[in-house]
């Protein structure tokens, strides 16, 4: 969804009332101003958040830096409430907590199927294999 994702699709499915949650290219979001780069520096579980709103549609921009940095884009569910995960931390060799926005959860809750459903393509894909004679 990381390809399809963006403020306009967002916007025509508010006015749909269809929910949405997806992880969105940063480029994508010119009318946000989220963290940049160098804010990874202040650590894990950092995380920035930007409401805009187009036509009385509002939308939510969270970027999120765990590992690595996630940027998602909804139109119902933000930041707030914060809960704890626990996480591996590599540098202390032990699990930690760290706070998650709500709308990374509800995200981690909703993908399950979708990556299900490629984990099962990839693992019983077939190749078939054709040989061309020509005469």
């Amino acid at each position: 969804d990381n390809f399809f994702t963006g403020p306009q699709l967002v916007e025509e499915l508010s006015r749909m009332r269809i929910s949405y949650i997806g992880t969105v290219p940063e480029n994508r979001l010119s009318c946000s101003k989220l963290m940049d780069e160098k804010s990874k520096r202040r650590g894990r579980d950092t995380c920035d958040t930007s409401v805009t709103s187009c036509d009385q549609k509002t939308m939510v921009a969270v970027k999120w830096h765990d590992n690595r940095t996630v940027t998602l884009l909804s139109n119902c569910i933000g930041a707030d409430p914060l809960t704890s995960v626990k996480r591996w931390d590599s540098k202390e060799k032990k699990h930690i907590f760290v706070d998650c926005p709500a709308i990374i959860s509800s995200y981690n809750r909703s993908m399950c199927g979708v990556n299900f459903l490629d984990k099962m393509c990839f693992s019983y894909r077939f190749f078939i294999r054709s040989k061309c004679w020509y005469m």
